[in-house]
């Protein structure tokens, strides 16, 4: 997600019942094949399943993620801790 997360930042995500996000918000997810990761929603269909795209053109493929599915969110990303030692 660089240039707005770099490699050691520390990140602050939550998840509540009913938690509205959008186009545009970055989230965290559980991937089956990407584990955790931090993304921006790009897009949200009728079922709630969202595509997911980097802020980094060498970010994974928004194709190669596929939709996700709501579950799969573990949080939308509400602050970030930069690490200045990285």
């Amino acid at each position: 997600m660089a240039p707005t997360y770099t490699h050691g930042d520390y990140i602050v995500s939550i998840r509540w019942p009913h938690m509205s996000v959008s186009a545009g918000t970055p989230v965290v997810v559980s991937h089956p094949k990407f584990n955790h990761i931090v993304k921006r929603i790009s897009h949200i269909d009728k079922a709630k399943r969202m595509k997911l795209a980097g802020d980094n053109s060498l970010s994974v493929d928004t194709e190669k993620m596929g939709w996700v599915d709501k579950q799969q969110l573990v949080g939308k990303v509400i602050l970030r801790f930069s690490n200045t030692n990285s």
